[in-house]
């Protein structure tokens, strides 16, 4: 069954991305008998009481971070946490990330925290919260709202919920592909929803159709801005992308440019 999708139209410029310091999660270093993600600190502290560990990428690369509730405590198993502080590089209002919750037990949950320094005291400049799992890899856009331009610190729990008995509960998320995005608040958006994209999540093949153009381009990216598929087009009205079954799972961005408008989608690729 054909799935509409409706695309967002970009007509002055398309979103800005900044790297969040290890950000893919490609990058880990030891830490006693464990690992965790270099420019990451964690509450890891000893074998039985590991919360945050390497795993599998859900997109591109080699490696994921996995959170999950296992942190110290004479009773049960406490919130799991990673964090990162950082001073970023550029202008920022939203975080882009890449993610799956597979394990969601009783009061457990998960929240993501972004705090920006201000006076010496991290302000809370965004709360995302999530107690149920999800089916495959989902994306999250988070908005921003920045006080000034000082560090900026995020934070991943997997929290389990103390109660009278000790810690109850239990959440895991995976987390990849991280970053700060800039999107400017003079963009105008135009919504097509005369366009279709299937099947989203795609495999070998991907169907787009549109309104007929005249000269334009087809462009495949990963979510670290690599170009896996180009192709130009001239007085078309579909266009179906075949071959593709050896690209990795994850989130893609898809880009189609005309002399009228251009176009710009996350999809999903699923082996």
């Amino acid at each position: 069954m054909r799935e509409i999708i409706v695309l967002i139209s970009i007509l002055i410029t398309t979103p800005i991305f900044s790297q969040i310091p290890n950000g893919s999660f490609e990058n880990w270093e030891q830490e006693n008998s464990w690992e965790i993600p270099t420019n990451w600190q964690t509450n890891n502290a000893e074998m039985d009481f590991v919360s945050v560990t390497k795993v599998e990428s859900l997109t591109d690369g080699d490696y994921a971070m996995k959170v999950e509730s296992k942190g110290t405590s004479f009773e049960g198993y406490a919130p799991g946490i990673a964090q990162c502080a950082f001073m970023p590089s550029s202008s920022f209002n939203n975080i882009e990330i890449s993610y799956t919750i597979d394990s969601i037990e009783g009061e457990g949950n998960i929240e993501i925290v972004a705090s920006q320094n201000s006076d010496s005291t991290y302000l809370q400049i965004a709360y995302w919260k999530q107690e149920s799992i999800t089916t495959g890899i989902q994306s999250l856009q988070l908005p921003l709202s920045p006080v000034n331009g000082d560090s900026l610190k995020i934070e991943v729990r997997a929290n389990s919920q103390l109660t009278a008995l000790g810690y109850e509960g239990h959440a895991e998320i995976i987390v990849d592909m991280m970053e700060l995005s800039l999107t400017s608040s003079t963009i105008n958006y135009s919504l097509y929803d005369n366009i279709t994209l299937y099947p989203n999540p795609f495999n070998n093949t991907l169907i787009l159709c549109f309104p007929q153009i005249g000269q334009g381009k087809i462009e495949l990216f990963t979510m670290e801005g690599r170009k896996v598929y180009s192709k130009r087009i001239e007085n078309k009205n579909t266009i179906r992308i075949n071959n593709i079954s050896e690209l990795k799972s994850g989130i893609y961005i898809i880009k189609l440019n005309s002399a009228n408008y251009t176009t710009i989608r996350k999809i999903i690729k699923n082996n």
